[in-house]
């Protein structure tokens, strides 16, 4: 696999799982960090849909950025730590961004989505491996 497919791969793949991986574990870090009524898991799965779309539009571009680094990454400084940094950094664009536009509530959101963009970087960094290539440069034989 070379550059640009390895890239496209971890774009595809980090940007398709990451969010949802995040989403996972973003619902106990809500409950521990912002200490969330017991009812908080019962109101996600009532607007499934809805969480859903925001969990996508808060965390697909910082994971398709987590991806798209972590495939540009050097093999020496593709280690573990590099990798949690990476995903922590990226997630926090958002929060950071509420931050400076002044909303103060964002300060507790950003905890959740450091640790929640951690978590998934190092979960899709293991599993990345194990996943199809979606973009080949091989030729298909049934199309030539």
């Amino acid at each position: 696999m070379n550059k640009i497919q390895r890239i496209c791969h971890h774009a595809f793949w980090f940007t398709l799982i990451g969010p949802l991986i995040g989403l996972i574990a973003a619902i106990p870090l809500m409950y521990i960090i912002l200490n969330y009524p017991h009812h908080f898991l019962r109101d996600i799965f009532s607007e499934f849909p809805l969480v859903l779309l925001i969990v996508y539009v808060w965390g697909a571009p910082a994971a398709l950025l987590t991806g798209i680094i972590i495939a540009c990454l050097p093999k020496q400084y593709a280690h573990v730590i590099y990798i949690a940094l990476i995903g922590m950094m990226t997630s926090l664009l958002f929060p950071l961004a509420l931050l400076i536009l002044g909303n103060n509530d964002a300060s507790e959101l950003s905890l959740v989505c450091a640790a929640a963009g951690l978590i998934s970087a190092v979960i899709m960094n293991y599993f990345i491996r194990y996943l199809p290539p979606r973009f080949s440069s091989k030729v298909n034989p049934a199309q030539s």
